[in-house]
């Protein structure tokens, strides 16, 4: 009996799969030839809704910035880039195209930095592993519990 349950233990183990889920990642890539202060590339992981545009209420991780010394790891505003985004957040100047807003964590509901400029968007599906190697693993040792219950 325990040889089987070893088996299936290992099986479940060696056939170890993952899935898509509906977590979406958009990388965001500089491209303006004459950024004077360099301003850094991020990515931003959402969970989206099904409608395939990054909203700031679907973000999981934001990888935060770098900037002049600065760490700013609090986005909070999403420009509305077609087929990319939906404009969502809170930033004084919205009426400006292609605005990205960051904040540092101590203060987050005061905007740092404002940024007008051209980037590079990519959007990728993130893999997630399924949970069924881990419920196999629990079943493997409740067997191994049972068996030696049995045996006492």
């Amino acid at each position: 009996m325990k040889h089987k349950i070893l088996g299936l233990l290992a099986l479940g183990l060696l056939s170890a799969s993952t899935a898509n889920a509906s977590l979406l990642r958009l990388d965001a890539t500089s491209t303006d030839p004459v950024d004077p202060i360099g301003r850094p590339d991020f990515f931003v992981v959402f969970d989206d809704t099904g409608d395939g545009l990054l909203e700031l209420t679907e973000v999981t991780f934001f990888s935060g910035i770098a900037l002049a010394g600065f760490e700013l790891p609090v986005l909070l505003y999403v420009p509305e880039i077609a087929d990319i985004s939906i404009e969502s957040g809170v930033c004084a100047d919205t009426h400006i195209v292609g605005l990205w807003c960051f904040a540092d964590s101590t203060n987050p509901s005061v905007t740092v930095v404002e940024f007008p400029f051209i980037w590079t968007y990519e959007i990728t599906a993130v893999t997630v592993p399924e949970p069924g190697t881990l419920a196999l693993l629990g079943v493997g040792l409740l067997g191994f519990g049972l068996t030696r219950r049995r045996a006492n």
